[in-house]
């Protein structure tokens, strides 16, 4: 239901604060109230959603006129309000807050209910019964000097930040979890009818909100439209199909090989969900890695709670809107906010947690997750490096540094955990790379990138700051050999391509995650195993090369999330495939069958009949039962046939 605010009003002359003037004021706002009540329910009766109201306390209700009745009126209807209704003051205050100026207006006309407003039931597309999502809202935000955390999990530097837990959010956490544990013992989640609706729920929700998906991942990080399909709409799209076809097969006991030694015997490995889940989204990819993970998880049949990146606000707000009118809102949850609600949320007991994001905060992640013994999948990042080995063949070496560039800057202009973090090259052949490189970029950007319309921008102010730091040292701002444009008032800056930077400093050290490209140059090629194995494990190592012993090598001697011949980012789509990192760049996997798998447990089952005894398992002990136990293990049963016939021959003798 849509709740009309009205703005602070300046304060009148004294007669505005006698009742006559204050009736008058609030009966205005009740019928603007009203009129915009009407709106919202011509809308949803468009749509086919009928919505049920749940009261809440009608004194509480009231403090939505406060902002209107003047600073004495104010004071005393709030004090009246404490009294009355025994709310804590800064719920009252919440619910007086008015919209922010330069609020944005929801791409769905779905409005969320908050901490202490009503709660809007209506029936969504899949037939299930649709809540709107509970928004757990923003405590009042003040300056601090802690860095940011990617996911609210810190402050940011110089911005604003929750300086303190939001009155009732704890107990609203713990409410929601609850909820979802209850109707999880329902089992509705674990039927194959349910899991498909909800499939095709996401299919539906992409499907007939493509424009405003990408508005929004326009409006968070300036995608054109034709790279938020191929890097996120696309990827939801395929994956959900690939679910929707093999879920009922995925979730079939699947029959397991019973050694002889247990006739009579069968056994069956059963895939049972693991309850409730929490998902953690990043903000490069907020619909990518906020649906995407999701599929895996209704698939194999649990309940959800998805926590959007609040960096990417627009995405997020969409998310929260849309997903309730498409899936069971008993099941899957969506929740926004900062770092209190993200504390919030790692402070219950989750069945799963995955979290895609940085190293960083994947630690603290998991640190939380340890005190219930949470499983985890995170899904982190790292410096991935690209391997140019010579190619001979012109056209080919065209197309591999075209395949450089899309790796490089092709998703979100270099902010993808997956995108090439550095490139290693003969020394020999780095002229003819950076001049081909230069030509390639122009052809994709234009000769001023910074008009083109095809390039995404840096997510916000934070992280433009801290890729520009990157590029203030001396000796790597030398190093510069194409771009090193920079407009911090639209957050953007230039495709840059550096040569040798120093291998101490901090563009060496750390994960970039932005448009910067820093080639090295070694004597051979064979010396990028040793360069690479001396940092952390990547969550990819991409190598173009021809020599199949050169990529053996690279196999064998490396480690990494995945390695990929010859092209860039490919693997990410490809479902047949397992995805994840490996060492400081995450650990789990998912994609296709093994994202069910992720948010699986499997479970051994085993039936035996109750003949056949095998005595030598129980005392009183002997020689014989010793050997035959020993024959047993080994799964000799040859010797065993032998042992028993000695045995019963009187053969062999034992004590």
């Amino acid at each position: 239901m849509a709740l009309y605010t009205a703005p602070l009003l300046p304060s009148g002359p004294p007669s505005s604060c006698f009742p006559s003037a204050l009736t008058n004021r609030v009966i205005i706002a009740k019928e603007k109230t009203k009129q915009a009540q009407h709106e919202d329910k011509r809308s949803l009766d468009a749509r086919g959603i009928h919505p049920t109201t749940h009261r809440v306390n009608p004194l509480l209700s009231w403090v939505q006129y406060v902002p209107i009745l003047g600073p004495p009126a104010t004071l005393t209807t709030l004090t009246i309000l404490l009294y009355l209704t025994q709310q804590p003051l800064s719920r009252i205050l919440a619910q007086a807050k008015g919209p922010h100026p330069g609020e944005r207006v929801p791409f769905a006309q779905a409005t969320p209910s908050r901490l202490g407003e009503s709660t809007t039931v209506a029936t969504a597309k899949n037939g299930n019964p649709s809540k709107s999502k509970r928004v757990l809202e923003q405590p009042t935000e003040l300056k601090t000097n802690t860095h940011e955390i990617e996911n609210g999990l810190a402050g940011k530097k110089g911005n604003l930040c929750p300086s303190r837990a939001l009155t009732g959010v704890q107990e609203e956490m713990e409410e929601i979890v609850r909820d979802l544990r209850e109707y999880f013992k329902t089992e509705k989640t674990k039927s194959v009818t349910w899991r498909k609706n909800q499939l095709t729920g996401i299919l539906d929700l992409i499907h007939e909100n493509e424009d405003a998906i990408f508005k929004a991942l326009h409006l968070d990080l300036g995608k054109h439209p034709a790279e938020a399909y191929r890097d996120e709409v696309g990827g939801v799209e395929k994956s959900a199909n690939k679910s929707l076809s093999c879920v009922q097969k995925w979730m079939a006991p699947k029959k397991s090989d019973i050694p002889l030694l247990f006739f009579p015997a069968k056994g069956e490995v059963f895939s049972e969900p693991l309850g409730v889940v929490l998902i953690f989204s990043s903000w490069n990819f907020p619909i990518m890695l906020s649906l995407d993970p999701l599929i895996g998880a209704i698939s194999a049949g649990n309940v959800v709670v998805i926590k959007p990146s609040e960096q990417a606000p627009a995405c997020s707000e969409f998310l929260a809107n849309t997903i309730p009118q498409y899936l069971d809102s008993n099941a899957i949850k969506v929740i926004e906010g900062g770092s209190t609600v993200c504390e919030q949320l790692l402070q219950q007991k989750w069945d799963k947690i995955f979290f895609t994001g940085s190293p960083s905060v994947g630690s603290m992640v998991m640190s939380a997750a340890a005190k219930n013994l949470t499983p985890v999948t995170l899904e982190l990042g790292g410096k991935c490096p690209a391997i140019l080995d010579s190619l001979p063949n012109p056209s080919e070496f065209k197309l591999a540094v075209k395949r450089i560039i899309g790796g490089k800057w092709g998703p979100c202009s270099g902010q993808a955990c997956i995108g090439i973090d550095y490139l290693l090259v003969e020394e020999n052949l780095s002229y003819s790379l950076i001049e081909l490189l230069k030509k390639i970029i122009r052809r994709f950007y234009g000769e001023n990138p910074a008009e083109s319309k095809v390039i995404s921008r840096i997510v916000n102010k934070h992280h433009f700051e801290r890729i520009r730091n990157l590029l203030k040292e001396p000796l790597v701002a030398a190093s510069i050999v194409h771009g090193g444009l920079i407009d911090e008032e639209n957050l953007f800056i230039e495709p840059t391509i550096l040569l040798d930077p120093p291998l101490d400093s901090q563009i060496m050290t750390e994960e970039i995650f932005g448009p910067l490209l820093p080639i090295i140059t070694l004597n051979k090629i064979q010396e990028s195993i040793e360069f690479i194995n001396a940092k952390p494990k990547p969550l990819a190592i991409y190598a173009f090369t021809k020599d199949e012993t050169f990529k053996r090598k690279i196999v064998s001697e490396t480690s990494s999330g995945s390695v990929i011949f010859n092209d860039t980012l490919v693997q990410f789509l490809c479902d047949t495939l397992p995805f994840g990192g490996v060492g400081q760049s995450g650990f789990g996997r998912y994609h296709g069958k093994y994202s069910f798998d992720t948010f699986s447990h499997e479970k051994a089952v085993m039936h035996r009949k109750l003949f056949l005894e095998i005595e030598p398992r129980y005392p009183p002990w002997s020689r014989f039962k010793l050997e035959f136990l020993k024959l047993a293990y080994r799964l000799n049963y040859f010797g065993l046939l032998l042992h028993m016939l000695a045995f019963k021959l009187g053969l062999k003798k034992y004590n």
